[in-house]
């Protein structure tokens, strides 16, 4: 007699062993990934369940049901979701003890204009230096004294691109009671290189780096902290809190589940957000400003002079703003000056607030007397 829920167990356990070998042998972490999206087991046993009614739907009796399989099936993913936590232990500010460290140098070729540090199991620190070489200064941490000391850190140049590599440290089944590697980087201030910052659970601090073009950080469970970069900046990170302070090029982020704070950024400005609040400011708009949050607020604070257009909507929320513009209970217009560049604000599930750049003005009411009449005359265009 054929139950139903039978396959969806069974594929799920398999799936379960199959991701348990790969992060075994591989250092890797989907498991943890993959136990995020345990709803779909759900779905599976649902679909199952019509499945079987479609295919029966001529013939009498009742459906009957695998509860042992779906039971067992249950308490796996329910005892995986504590022996795979997210990594919120691993942080610069973490307290342990530390158990191995040492500093190591990569030589750069004439031919070298980028660098990739990926270290999955810790944090990761770059700064700048009188120095010719990329110096490296790794710790281990852990929670007690009797950790493993086995780690290694890895360097080659492909193409003019030099990869370090960690290995060692947090990987497995659990994170728990595991150490991490911290990572102290140190690169010479007079050469500019591309910079791609790869880790999976930990904090990246990266300021006044000299960036060729563009600077990309992608981390999980930690806090990035980037400022005073003169380039492009990609972030892309997942339960993290991102902060970007004066930043000359454009930049790009893509964060699930975590707040935003950008300040001073000198170029276009893209912005995607899953799940927290998003704040931006800046005393200037040198381009256009694309900002979309499915479940947060957006606050912005723009200058009260200035060459652009505002365009928000937030058809879920509230949308205020503290400058005369045209104003709805969930959209907002305006422009001032010229309007060359575009700040689109869109709130899918949460309220957008547009207020003026605190020091933006011309001196007491005069400036937002100016700002008033530059918006209200645009708008009134607009409408």
């Amino acid at each position: 007699m054929k139950k139903v829920g039978r396959y969806t167990s069974a594929l799920a356990l398999l799936l379960i062993g199959a991701l348990i070998l790969l992060d075994r042998t591989m250092e890797t972490e989907y498991l943890h990934l993959a136990i995020g999206w345990w709803p779909v087991v759900l779905v599976a046993f649902g679909a199952e369940l019509l499945a079987f009614k479609f295919h029966r739907r001529e013939k009498r009796g009742r459906l009957n049901l695998d509860f042992g399989g779906m039971l067992l099936t249950v308490l796996v993913l329910w005892g995986l979701s504590f022996f795979a936590p997210a990594s919120s232990s691993v942080s610069s500010s973490t307290t342990g003890y530390r158990i191995a460290g040492g500093i190591s140098t990569v030589a750069l070729s004439e031919q070298t204009d980028s660098l990739v540090i990926d270290n999955p199991a810790g944090n990761v620190v770059v700064k700048p230096g009188p120095v010719d070489k990329i110096q490296i200064d790794a710790s281990l941490w852990a929670e007690t004294p009797a950790a493993s000391h086995d780690f290694k850190i890895s360097s080659k140049e492909k193409d003019g691109k030099i990869t370090v590599t960690t290995r060692g440290g947090l990987f497995g089944l659990s994170n728990k009671n595991k150490p991490f590697i911290h990572l102290l980087v140190t690169v010479p201030e007079q050469r500019k290189l591309d910079m791609q910052l790869k880790l999976k659970s930990g904090d990246v601090e990266a300021r006044r780096l000299p960036i060729r073009k563009q600077l990309t950080v992608e981390t999980s469970n930690g806090k990035v902290t980037v400022s005073d970069i003169a380039a492009n900046v990609l972030v892309r990170t997942t339960d993290t809190q991102v902060q970007a302070d004066h930043i000359q090029g454009d930049t790009e982020m893509h964060v699930s589940g975590g707040s935003i704070r950008l300040s001073e950024a000198g170029g276009k400005v893209s912005v995607v957000a899953s799940n927290g609040p998003v704040m931006i400011s800046g005393s200037s708009v040198g381009g256009d400003w694309n900002v979309d949050s499915k479940q947060g607020d957006i606050t912005v604070e723009v200058p009260a002079q200035g060459d652009f257009r505002i365009d928000g909507s937030s058809p879920k929320g509230r949308v205020i703003a503290g400058l005369p513009m045209n104003v709805t209970a969930n959209a907002a217009t305006g422009t001032v000056g010229s309007g060359a560049h575009l700040i689109r604000l869109h709130a899918a599930n949460g309220n957008i607030a547009i207020n003026e750049k605190p020091g933006t003005g011309q001196g007491g009411g005069a400036g937002n007397s100016r700002a008033a009449g530059l918006f209200s005359k645009k708008a009134a265009k607009a409408a």
